[in-house]
C-alpha cells in the first residue's frame, strides 16, 4: 500500500506542474521535465531564445514554486511568517541568493522560448515594461487553482505581480481584488499600504490580474495583529451603529447562503444565520470594512507601516473586529483545530474585542458568531464546484452549533 501511494503522489506532481506551464507558456516550442539539466536547456533568461530552466521547489512530489536561476530573484521566496514557521522558506531564499538552488533540485521544469512572443513574461512586459525572469507560485493542489507570478527586471527589481487562475471561483475571487485596489478608500487608509490595480485581462482562456509588487527592505514577517490599522480599516468607509439585523452584513450573508449549490450546506448556515438573529437581531451592533483575510502571511510590517495583500475576500459590510479575530484564529489553528484551541481562541477574542475594540458582551458574541458564519460561508462557496470537498478542520460546523445551540424547528 505504502508503494501504491508513493505512486500516485508522484504522478499528480509532473500533471501540476505541466498544466502550469502550459498555462503560463501556451505557445512554447517545448516544455520538459528532466532530473538534472541537460546540456540544451541552458537557462537562458526569459524570452532571450533558447530554453530557460525552472527549479520545482521544493520537490516534484510536492511542487509549489517555479524558480529560474537568477539569484536576484530570492525576494519571491521571502519568508511569509516569522521564527520558525518561516525557517523552511527562507533557506530557499538564501540557497537561491547562493546560487545553490538549481543545483540542488532534484526535477528541473525546461520551457523553449516560442517563435513568436506569447509568454507569461510577454504579456506582464506590456503592462510593466520589459520583464526578465518570472518565479511562479504553484499554490495549494485544489481545482480552481490560481498561480502566482512574481515580474523581474533584468537587475532583480520586482516589477508586478500577476495571479493567473482558470474557473468560476478563481474568476470570481480575481474581479473582486481587482475591483477592491481600483478603489480610493483602500489606497488610503492610514498605516496601510495595499497593493495597486495594474490590469485585469483575459489571455489564452485565464483570467490575468495585475498589481504592484509590495516589497520593504526593512519590513518583515509578524504574528501580532496590527490593531490601529485594522481599526482604521474598518472605518475607511465609516462606521455605522445599528441592531444586527438591520445591517447590510445580515443581509449580504442571507443572500450569499440562499446562493450555495448545496442544500445541506444551505440548511445549516441558514439555520445558524437564524439563530443569531434570534438570540442578538436587536443588539445594536457597529459595521465597516475588514480585509477579509489578514493573516501574518499576508502582511508586512515596516515600522509604522503594514503591507498588506490578497485583497479577494475584503469587504465594506463586515461587523466590526472581524480582521481581529480572524487573525486570531488563523494563528490558533496553526497549533491545532480541536475543541480545546478553538475555547483557547474564543477566550482570546472576547479579550481583545473586550479590549480593543470597546464591545460589551452581547456585542462581542455577535462578532463572534458572525465571523465564524462568514469563514464557514466562504469555505463552502470556494469549494462547492469541487469534486468532493472536504470538511473544514476546526472553526467549523459544530463550534457554530456549539455556540448557538440546536436549530429550531
Amino acid at each position: 500500500m505504502r508503494a501504491m501511494r508513493r505512486r500516485a503522489s508522484t504522478g499528480t506532481g509532473p500533471a501540476t506542474v505541466r498544466s502550469a506551464a502550459e498555462a503560463l507558456w501556451p505557445a512554447s516550442g517545448a516544455i520538459s521535465l528532466a532530473r538534472r539539466p541537460r546540456g540544451a536547456p541552458g537557462g537562458s533568461a526569459a524570452g532571450g531564445g533558447g530554453y530557460t530552466t525552472y527549479a520545482v521547489v521544493p520537490s516534484l512530489r510536492r511542487p509549489r514554486y517555479l524558480v529560474p536561476r537568477a539569484p536576484e530573484v530570492a525576494v519571491a521566496l521571502r519568508p511569509a511568517q516569522g521564527g520558525f514557521r518561516g525557517l523552511p522558506m527562507l533557506t530557499l531564499s538564501y540557497l537561491q541568493r547562493w546560487t545553490l538552488l538549481h543545483r540542488l533540485s532534484a526535477r528541473h521544469l525546461h520551457v523553449m522560448a516560442a517563435p513568436e512572443p506569447g509568454g507569461i513574461e510577454d504579456l506582464l512586459g506590456a503592462v510593466v515594461g520589459d520583464v526578465a525572469h518570472v518565479v511562479v507560485r504553484l499554490g495549494q493542489p485544489r481545482p480552481n487553482r490560481t498561480l502566482v507570478v512574481w515580474a523581474f527586471a533584468a537587475d532583480g527589481t520586482p516589477l508586478a505581480i500577476a495571479k493567473v487562475g482558470r474557473g468560476e471561483v478563481a474568476q470570481a475571487v480575481m474581479e473582486t481584488e481587482y475591483a477592491v485596489l481600483a478603489q480610493e478608500p483602500v489606497q488610503h487608509v492610514p498605516g496601510l499600504v495595499a497593493p495597486r490595480a495594474l490590469a485585469y485581462v483575459r489571455w489564452h482562456g485565464s483570467d490575468v490580474l495585475v498589481i504592484s509588487a509590495l516589497v520593504s527592505a526593512t519590513g518583515g514577517p509578524s504574528h501580532e495583529p496590527p490593531v490601529p490599522q485594522m481599526r482604521a480599516l474598518a472605518a475607511s468607509r465609516g462606521v455605522i451603529a445599528q441592531p444586527l439585523r438591520d445591517t447590510a452584513f445580515v443581509d449580504r450573508l442571507g443572500r450569499e447562503i440562499d446562493a450555495l449549490v448545496s442544500q445541506a450546506d444551505r440548511t445549516w448556515l441558514a439555520d445558524g444565520l437564524a439563530a443569531l438573529l434570534r438570540d442578538h437581531g436587536d443588539t445594536v451592533v457597529r459595521t465597516g470594512a475588514w480585509h477579509g483575510d489578514w493573516v501574518s502571511w499576508n502582511q508586512l510590517v515596516a515600522g509604522e507601516r503594514v503591507l498588506l495583500w490578497d485583497w479577494e475576500h475584503h469587504a465594506s459590510s463586515a461587523l466590526a473586529g472581524f480582521d481581529h479575530v480572524h487573525f486570531l484564529a488563523q494563528e490558533q489553528r496553526s497549533r491545532g483545530t480541536d475543541i480545546r484551541n478553538e475555547d483557547l481562541w474564543l477566550g482570546d477574542a472576547h479579550a481583545v474585542l473586550a479590549d480593543a475594540w470597546d464591545l460589551d458582551g452581547d456585542q462581542r458574541s455577535a462578532v463572534l458568531r458572525g465571523y465564524l458564519l462568514e469563514v464557514n460561508l466562504r469555505f463552502v462557496r470556494d469549494r462547492q464546484l469541487d469534486d468532493a470537498p472536504p470538511a473544514r478542520a476546526g472553526w467549523a460546523r459544530e463550534l457554530v452549533e456549539r455556540l448557538t445551540g440546536p436549530p429550531q424547528r
